[in-house]
């Protein structure tokens, strides 16, 4: 402990969004655009765009088929669409993108499926269509 607070764990392998304010459970499916207001964690099935004003994280078993706007991306599902976030996108061990990315960071574990491009170093990532840009709350 330092000062009174807890040590953080110096070995932590994978961060995760801090507080998660929506979540799509296993086995629900939605067909239509969803946008989430802070932080979302994704374990069903979307069919359309998914805007986050926070983090996102697309958990194993969780897909979505459309484009990702977010701050930043941890995905262990699938994704068919781009994904246009501010910070980080991390691809984990098992996971499938087919689409483009643009984020300032990207990187991509051992295991993980990658096909698509990836634009990296813009401050702001293009708009999805429809004017929904990652970050707007």
């Amino acid at each position: 402990m330092v000062f009174g607070k807890p040590k953080k764990a110096e070995t932590q392998e994978e961060p995760t969004a801090a507080a998660v304010d929506t979540v799509i459970g296993a086995g629900c499916k939605i067909q239509g655009d969803v946008v989430i207001r802070g932080a979302g964690r994704i374990l069903g099935e979307v069919e359309g765009t998914v805007k986050a004003s926070g983090d996102l994280e697309i958990e194993l078993g969780g897909t979505v088929r459309g484009d990702v706007a977010a701050e930043s991306a941890w995905v262990t599902g699938k994704i068919e669409g781009d994904v246009r976030v501010r910070e980080s996108v991390e691809l984990r061990k098992g996971s499938h993108l087919r689409g483009d990315v643009y984020a300032k960071s990207f990187r991509i574990q051992d295991g993980a499926i990658f096909q698509g491009n990836c634009h990296m170093g813009r401050e702001d990532p293009p708009p999805l269509s429809g004017g929904i840009q990652a970050g707007n709350r």
